[in-house]
């Protein structure tokens, strides 16, 4: 097998050993790990906003009816996307991040939108049962009918969850949870939960970007031209784009991680408490670009 580091804008071709190449392939899938994370928030994200439009939809209606519309069963739906993709998330996080462990005991501990959607998928898929029990609208001459989401307590503490959690459930008096609160406040804490990941694993997110730049022969050197092209070579198939790797990335921390949270809005404000995020998301850029004060565009 011969490998080559290929340069197109050079027009040159320098042979590799295998043991070169398999240290390539390891630093890309370990960035890619971070670039899967974002996608996982990502879904998650989505799947909020697709229950916000289904409950825009329903602002000029006044009557909900289980028999004679699918209300329930969409605003169930896209509820149930909410709290798969959230499991799936912490599945993804728990074997892929190292340090997530001690940062989902953080936030499970001290948020009950955390530890309620991800009880929620115990009760929906082994009790059999939908979370949200009533739609109710109150009208607002301004802006349309505001849109309530209830879950029924008694019906929610017959899930088969843990003891603390079931314990938890047991010493709310209300007969109902707003579970549109929830979720508002749920969508928050994904984006400090995200954030808060990425700063932890900073160091080793700027190693990674750092050695892909070293793989590209006068890098910054070539930033100015129309295309950089660096692609590993295995016999006669091209394996990968050495500056599509780190491109890629950029271009998801961007977009999905700041710009998809506001975190630097079109006024160029930083949301306040994402400091630290907003930093990191500098310091990439100087690498990407080579130049302080530069970032990425918008593209969402």
């Amino acid at each position: 097998m011969n490998i080559y580091k290929c340069d197109v804008i050079d027009n040159s071709r320098q042979k590799i050993s295998e043991v070169q190449y398999q240290e390539i392939i390891k630093n890309k899938k370990e960035l890619f790990c971070y670039s899967t994370l974002m996608d996982f928030y990502y879904i998650v994200k989505q799947n909020i906003n697709d229950l916000y439009k289904e409950i825009d939809k329903r602002k000029k209606r006044t009557i909900f009816s289980e028999k004679e519309t699918t209300d329930f069963a969409e605003i169930n739906r896209h509820l149930m996307n909410i709290v798969n993709s959230f499991y799936a998330f912490v599945e993804y996080c728990e074997k892929n991040i190292k340090s997530f462990k001690k940062i989902k005991t953080k936030y499970y501990d001290n948020n009950f939108e955390y530890r309620l959607l991800y009880n929620l998928r115990i009760f929906i898929t082994h009790n059999g049962g939908v979370a949200i029990t009533t739609i109710e609208s109150v009208l607002n001459q301004n802006d349309g009918n505001e849109i309530d989401l209830y879950s029924d307590i008694e019906f929610l503490k017959e899930g088969n969850y843990n003891g603390k959690f079931k314990a938890e459930l047991n010493e709310i008096k209300d007969s109902k949870i707003n579970i549109k609160d929830i979720i508002v406040a749920f969508e928050e804490m994904m984006c400090q939960l995200l954030c808060e990941i990425f700063v932890v694993e900073k160091e080793t997110i700027m190693e990674k970007m750092k050695y892909f730049i070293k793989q590209i022969p006068n890098y910054y050197l070539k930033k100015n031209q129309p295309t950089i092209s660096v692609f590993v070579q295995v016999d006669e198939k091209i394996e990968m784009d050495l500056f599509g790797v780190i491109t890629k990335f950029y271009g998801k921390f961007g977009n999905i991680t700041i710009y998809k949270n506001d975190i630097l809005n079109d006024s160029f404000e930083i949301k306040k408490g994402y400091e630290d995020i907003f930093k990191m998301f500098q310091e990439l850029s100087f690498i990407y670009y080579g130049e302080l004060g530069v970032v990425c565009k918008k593209s969402l």
